[in-house]
């Protein structure tokens, strides 16, 4: 009887210890099981969020073909391209409302100023809150020696000082500063060009803007107004091309 007492016992332990062990390795496999559904979901939301972005860019791909088409067939003009800016700049760049049918409400540029002619353009800034600020100073900056002081060039520091006023009213404008393009002749205007470009494009490095290369725009005499300074419409179209494609290349 004592024998069969001690084998019950025996019996209940074993039977204990094997509920316990089934519980374990239920509560473990449902760890792993619930660990794996979550590592699985997690890959499934990375995929649908890659395949979003694969989407977007390839949607953006097609979309900048279609425009490139239609530009080089004449059924669309650049101001048709250029969403959600504001040009700033001197008369150069008030071209492209004569030549590119740019709307002056998106053009503020003005004849004969330099870039601190932007804080008259502040207001309509406030107002407009673009997206996109394309910049063309530098002729009559160099005219009246801006920047320039006893210890050399300090360009750089006061066009960002200009700028940063467009950016604390819009912080999360994309900047694109046009090079200042070459004139014809020689003189002390042509000669300083190509200092205050490396300062440009020094600033734009530093502060992540997009400078636009135009030193290879003009190839021919011909695409300068008789004064040497202006441009000819023609030239207008090479150049809104350079300033769409430079935002198309930040996307």
């Amino acid at each position: 009887m004592v024998k069969i007492i001690q084998g019950l016992k025996r019996f209940k332990v074993f039977f204990i210890i094997g509920i316990l062990i089934l519980l374990i390795a239920s509560i473990l496999f449902s760890f792993h099981s619930s660990a794996q559904k979550m590592n699985g979901i997690a890959y499934l939301k990375s995929q649908k969020a890659k395949d979003i972005t694969e989407l977007s860019n390839q949607l953006e791909e097609r979309r900048f073909h279609e425009v490139q088409e239609k530009l080089d067939s004449g059924e669309l003009k650049y101001s048709d391209v250029f969403t959600d800016y504001v040009f700033l700049g001197d008369s150069r760049m008030r071209g492209f409302s004569s030549y590119c049918g740019i709307p002056l409400d998106n053009n503020l540029a003005k004849i004969g100023v330099n870039v601190t002619s932007i804080d008259q353009d502040l207001p309509t800034i406030q107002e407009r809150h673009p997206k996109n600020v394309y910049l063309s100073f530098g002729i009559n900056d160099i005219e009246s020696n801006l920047g320039l002081a006893d210890d050399g060039l300090h360009y750089d520091q006061l066009f960002e000082s200009y700028v940063q006023k467009v950016l604390d009213i819009v912080p999360d404008a994309n900047i694109y500063v046009n090079s200042i393009i070459p004139i014809q002749g020689d003189g002390p205007i042509a000669e300083k060009i190509p200092e205050y470009n490396d300062q440009l494009r020094a600033l734009c490095e530093r502060r992540g803007w997009i400078y636009i290369d135009n030193s290879d725009l003009i190839s021919d005499p011909s695409m300068y107004e008789n004064d040497g300074i202006h441009f000819v419409p023609s030239t207008y179209e090479l150049w809104a091309e350079k300033m769409y494609l430079a935002g198309q290349n930040q996307k």
